[in-house]
Order: C-alpha cells, then sequence, then structure tokens
C-alpha cells in the first residue's frame, strides 16, 4: 500500500545497488508483521524489476530438498548464454551432496561470468517465508551453505529473505559478515503508523458513503490501531 513501509523498500533498494559484501539481506519478523508484502512489493518495483531472475514463495507441503539451487540455476542459465553453457557442460557432474550442487551449478558459473565481465547490474533471487522450505532438520544443509560458501560469491548477487526467526536461520545468517539482518518489529512507530493507514484505507473502502474526518472517525480508528498492536495481520 502507498506511504507503507517506505524505509524498509528505501533501504533494500539502496542496498541493492551498491557494491556491499553483504550478499544476503535477510528480513525477519513474527507472522502478520509483513514480510511477504515488502518481498511482493520489492518483486514490482520498477526499478528492480528487471534484475529479478527469481521470486520463489515457500508453502511447507510442496518444497523438496533440492529445489532452490536447481531453479536459480535454471534462472541463472535463461540470463545470458554463458552461463548456460557454463551449467549444461557441468550436468554429467555427480553431485553427492546440495553443497557440490551449488557449487556446480550456481557459484562456478557465477565466478566464469563474472571473469567474462557479463556481471554488469545487480542480479536478484528473493526467496519469501524460507522458513517454510521443509524442516529445521531438512534444511540443515542448505543453512551451512548460506552460512558459509556464500561469502564466495560474486557482490553482485542479491539474495533477499524473509522469514521466521526460526532457531536454523538465526544460528545460519544472524551475525555474519555477508548477511544483512533486519528485524520487522510490530512495536515501532513505523509499524503502528502503516498499520493505522491500513486499517483506515481498508474500512473506508467498506463504507457506503463518504466518511468525514472528525472526533468520531479519529476515535474509531485509535481503537482499531491500538488493538491492532502492530500487526498487519
Amino acid at each position: 500500500m502507498e506511504s507503507t513501509r517506505t524505509e524498509w523498500i528505501a533501504e533494500i533498494i539502496a542496498w541493492i545497488k551498491s557494491n556491499s559484501a553483504q550478499i544476503i539481506f535477510w528480513i525477519n519478523g513474527i507472522p502478520g508483521s509483513g514480510k511477504s508484502t515488502i518481498a511482493q512489493t520489492i518483486a514490482q518495483h520498477p526499478d528492480i524489476r528487471l534484475m529479478l531472475i527469481s521470486h520463489i514463495f515457500f508453502k511447507r507441503e510442496n518444497t523438496r530438498r533440492h529445489d532452490i539451487i536447481k531453479l536459480v540455476a535454471y534462472r541463472l542459465a535463461e540470463r545470458n548464454d554463458k552461463m548456460a553453457e557454463v551449467i549444461v557442460s557441468r550436468l554429467h557432474k555427480r553431485t553427492l551432496t546440495l553443497r557440490d550442487t551449488f557449487i556446480n551449478f550456481i557459484l562456478e558459473p557465477l565466478k566464469v561470468a563474472e571473469s567474462a565481465g557479463l556481471l554488469k547490474e545487480p542480479i536478484i533471487i528473493l526467496l519469501d517465508a524460507l522458513d517454510e522450505y521443509g524442516t529445521s532438520e531438512s534444511r540443515t544443509q542448505l543453512m551451512q551453505i548460506f552460512s558459509n560458501d556464500f561469502t564466495d560469491l560474486p557482490h553482485l548477487i542479491r539474495f533477499l529473505i524473509t522469514s521466521r526467526p526460526e532457531a536454523d536461520l538465526v544460528r545460519a545468517l544472524s551475525s555474519k559478515t555477508h548477511v544483512r539482518e533486519g528485524t520487522l518489529d510490530v512495536r515501532t512507530e513505523e509499524s503502528r503508523r502503516d498499520v493505522s493507514i491500513y486499517i483506515e484505507t481498508e474500512l473506508k473502502k467498506l463504507v457506503s458513503r463518504q466518511l468525514s474526518a472528525g472526533p468520531e472517525w479519529d476515535e474509531m480508528m485509535l481503537k482499531f490501531d491500538t488493538a491492532a498492536d502492530g500487526l498487519f495481520i
């Protein structure tokens, strides 16, 4: 919704366009704090859309262990012919682990592309609701890759990740030099302001006549805002 989450959007776009060594921007927060809405807004932003090669929204019931790596590799192959050639040339290689798959089909093709001067603008991969990707046990290898191997990626690669602050994600992503971390705190003035805008806008859509601003309306909005307690949900 226009005029909401403006600070977050500006910060994320500035990070995407920078040459920061922080490959990952991890946005975490409790359910209803607006993580996926921010991700969707970034995905549709006119300054970002052409840089986005993959936007994955996870649901626990339909994700498999290798989906992320393989799908991102496929999107990289679509990006340009040189990376496609490198990725295809590696299809015969035996990959015993998820890390093998990452190195063969993402890390090394990107390094080849970087050496060839093909990476001229940021490449964005958006992973929304990563905590819904299986269980903490099934995510173990993936989290190790995020935690350790992502430091070797070219600096123009940008992974925007949203999730709840599950323990395994916190261990893998928090306080890492290649990770920028942002927590959606529903208690902040920004969150309460944005929720207030959202509530009032949506309620006005439901009324059959134009309501004029006044003490009665303002009092009602204050009650709703207080009850929402910073949560969009």
